[in-house]
């Protein structure tokens, strides 16, 4: 079980970097003037962490998890709800400034 948790871990980590890489080349791209994003691959990498850290738990410890503590997609999950906030009140205050 403990390869099995092994390879889970590598494939987390190599799910976080490119989500990484992903943002660090969309920031690069805005400096330079050209307006496309990124794209993340949200809780991939915290998924494959979980069930890695369960397989091999008493021996590897909580080091499954950390490349999803890294992973820009984790994060990208807990500032949904702000995202979904705020889009709610700038479209209802763009629906009701039309209004007469």
């Amino acid at each position: 079980m403990r390869v099995i948790a092994i390879l889970l871990t590598a494939l987390s980590a190599l799910v976080a970097l490119g989500n990484l890489v992903g943002c660090i080349g969309a920031h690069l791209n805005r400096k330079r003037g050209i307006a496309r994003g990124d794209s993340n691959v949200p809780l991939v990498s915290l998924v494959l962490g979980l069930v890695g850290w369960i397989a091999a738990y008493p021996s590897l410890g909580f080091w499954p998890l950390t490349p999803a503590l890294f992973d820009p997609g984790t994060w990208v999950c807990l500032y949904l709800p702000w995202i979904a906030w705020t889009e709610s009140i700038r479209k209802k205050k763009d629906t009701g400034s039309g209004r007469r």
